[in-house]
C-alpha cells in the first residue's frame, strides 16, 4: 500500500462547509465520535456514497492512528487514517490511496472538523475542511498554483461542494435524533456493553415494501393508501442492508407495527434502530 506524509509545507487545495447545531459541542462530539461512515456520507452526484468500512490495522477508531479501508457504492476505494482526535473541539483524518478514476490528480486528502461554541456553549458551529495535495506529474496539479485554482473552481467549488452539503446535512441530522447511542468504537461504550450485529430492523410503520435498497436515497413503504409512506428507519434500511435486497415485513399484531428484515451484510454497523 502506497504510504503518504502530510508536511506543513504542502500547497493544498480545499473546500469548508459549516453548519449550526442546537448542541452544545461536546454533546455533539459525544453523538458523532465513532458514528459509522455509511450513515452520514450519502453520495450526492457523481461522487458515491459510503456503504461500508473495513479495519486495516489493530488500532480502534476513531483513536488516532486507526487505519481503514472505505468502501464505496460504485465498488471504489479509499485508505483513510485518523490523525487527531481531541474531544469536543476537533477531529482530522487523511485519505489517499482513491481508486475512483477522478480522483488520479490527487495525491491524498485532509478531513478536518472544528467544534466551535455558540449561543454561550449552548449551540455548536461545526465547520468541515477537506484539502487535497495534487500530484505534480499530472493535471492540473503540474500547472503549480494555477492548477490547484483551477481545481478548486472547476470540482472543489462545485461537485465537491454539493456533496460536502450534503454529507453535512446528513452528520447534522443524525447528531439531532433523539435517544443516539454510543457509536461502534465510542468510548463511551464498554466493549462487552457493544451491542450485537442483528439482520432485523423495527423499521415499518405500514406493511408491503418493495423498493429495492440502494436504487433510492430514501427506502419507502407501500401500505394500504395510493401514497408510499415513509419507513420510521428510511434513513438506514438502504445502508443496514445487503444491495440489492429486499426487505420482508411480518406484522406485530399487538403493537400495530411491523417487523423488517434484512439479510446480514458484512458492512453493516451497529445502530439504535437494530433489534438485538
Amino acid at each position: 500500500m502506497e504510504e503518504v506524509q502530510l508536511l506543513p509545507a504542502d500547497k493544498l487545495a480545499f473546500h469548508e462547509e459549516q453548519t449550526a447545531i442546537p448542541l452544545p459541542p461536546e454533546e455533539v462530539y459525544a453523538r458523532l465520535n465513532g458514528a459509522p461512515l455509511e450513515g452520514v456520507i450519502p453520495g450526492a452526484g457523481r461522487i458515491p456514497a459510503v456503504t461500508g468500512t473495513a479495519a486495516l490495522n489493530d488500532i480502534p477508531f476513531p483513536r488516532p492512528g486507526a487505519r481503514r479501508r472505505v468502501m464505496l457504492a460504485d465498488g471504489n476505494t479509499a485508505t483513510e487514517e485518523v490523525i487527531e482526535n481531541t474531544p469536543g473541539a476537533y477531529f482530522s483524518y487523511k485519505v489517499w490511496g482513491y481508486t475512483l478514476s477522478t480522483a488520479r490528480p490527487i495525491r491524498y486528502g485532509k478531513g478536518e472538523f472544528w467544534y466551535l461554541p455558540a449561543d454561550h456553549g449552548q449551540a455548536t458551529t461545526m465547520r468541515w475542511r477537506y484539502s487535497f495535495k495534487l500530484r505534480g506529474d499530472r493535471f492540473p496539479g503540474m500547472l503549480g498554483p494555477f492548477g490547484r485554482f483551477l481545481f478548486t473552481k472547476v470540482f472543489l467549488d462545485r461537485a465537491y461542494a454539493t456533496f460536502m452539503k450534503s454529507a453535512m446535512n446528513a452528520i447534522e441530522q443524525y447528531a439531532l435524533q433523539p435517544e443516539r447511542q454510543p457509536g461502534p468504537g465510542d468510548p463511551r461504550l464498554p466493549r462487552e456493553a457493544q451491542p450485537r450485529q442483528s439482520a432485523r430492523l423495527i423499521a415499518a410503520r405500514e406493511p408491503g415494501c418493495s423498493t429495492p435498497h440502494g436504487t433510492s436515497p430514501v427506502h419507502r413503504c407501500r401500505g394500504a393508501g395510493s401514497a408510499p409512506s415513509r419507513c420510521a428507519a428510511d434513513r438506514y434500511a438502504r445502508r443496514l442492508a445487503a444491495p440489492g435486497s429486499r426487505c420482508r415485513h411480518r406484522p406485530l399484531l399487538r403493537s400495530g407495527r411491523s417487523l423488517c428484515t434484512y439479510p446480514a451484510a458484512s458492512h453493516r454497523q451497529n445502530d439504535p434502530y437494530h433489534a438485538a
